[in-house]
């Protein structure tokens, strides 16, 4: 189901993932992190 998620917001995704690189020094998100901003994306 994660995966499916994952594709299904992937855009929205990587827009979250350049902001947390900005804020982070460069840090890419973990999966984990990136499953949980799906899953709020989809409730």
């Amino acid at each position: 189901m994660g995966n499916l998620l994952l594709e299904k917001y992937a855009k929205r995704i990587s827009l979250a993932e350049s902001v947390y690189q900005k804020r982070h020094n460069g840090e890419s998100m973990d999966s984990l992190r990136k499953v949980t901003v799906a899953k709020c994306l989809d409730n």
